[in-house]
């Protein structure tokens, strides 16, 4: 049996780096996961928008979450690739696993 919300969010709540980047867990099932991480000042590279490092944090915990969402709280993330269609923008990066871009049109799936 997958593990309830609240038992996602005990186990995010013990990873000391997720605690300090501020993320949350908003929503968590087999229907989806939406992981949620402020977009701090410090969070910023020179041209202000949020750090790629953020992003892959996030791309990689809202995977991790999304796999033991159906598979059980046992799970690492063995490997993702980002490709970057926009820069994250505004003051939360929420991640979309499995999120893709049309053919021949956009999105944004870490900026919110």
């Amino acid at each position: 049996m997958p593990p309830s919300l609240d038992q996602a969010r005990a186990a995010l709540a013990a990873q000391p780096f997720s605690r300090l980047l501020g993320a949350q867990l908003n929503r968590f099932g087999p229907d989806g996961v939406e992981l949620e991480v402020p977009v701090r000042p410090e969070h910023r590279q020179q041209h202000g928008f949020a750090h790629g490092g953020l992003l892959g944090y996030a791309a990689d915990n809202a995977l991790t979450f999304a796999a033991g969402a159906i598979a059980g709280p046992d799970v690492l993330t063995a490997g993702y690739t980002i490709n970057a269609l926009a820069p994250v923008l505004g003051d939360a990066c929420s991640p979309e696993p499995g999120s893709s871009a049309p053919a021949g049109g956009s999105s944004s799936p870490a900026a919110s």
